[in-house]
């Protein structure tokens, strides 16, 4: 796991979660997504109430595992994706985050 000083992206928790939304809401609109972005939803806010850093870093990476998919720019193979089992892969292309 990296540490806070090695991460590319510092947000609190709260600013991670309304970007999260922010970036969900225009993929909320195709139907096929819908699932992939409440799952990312519910994984920013589990890292908005964290009570540990290390539980808030793991939700942040569920988050974006599940935007960009593990074909995706920022996917990390060694934290889970909640979004693995949810069908064709919808997010990723809507966010361009795959070549």
């Amino acid at each position: 796991m990296r540490s806070h000083s090695e991460s590319p992206i510092h947000l609190s928790p709260m600013r991670f979660v309304a970007v999260v939304l922010i970036v969900c809401s225009g993929a909320a609109l195709a139907a096929d997504s819908a699932q992939e972005v409440a799952t990312a939803a519910t994984h920013a806010g589990l890292a908005a109430q964290a009570a540990t850093l290390e539980q808030a870093h793991m939700h942040q990476h569920h988050t974006v595992n599940c935007l960009v998919g593990p074909k995706g720019k920022g996917f990390d193979s060694k934290e889970a994706n909640p979004c693995q089992k949810l069908g064709p892969r919808q997010l990723p292309f809507a966010f361009g985050t795959v070549a």
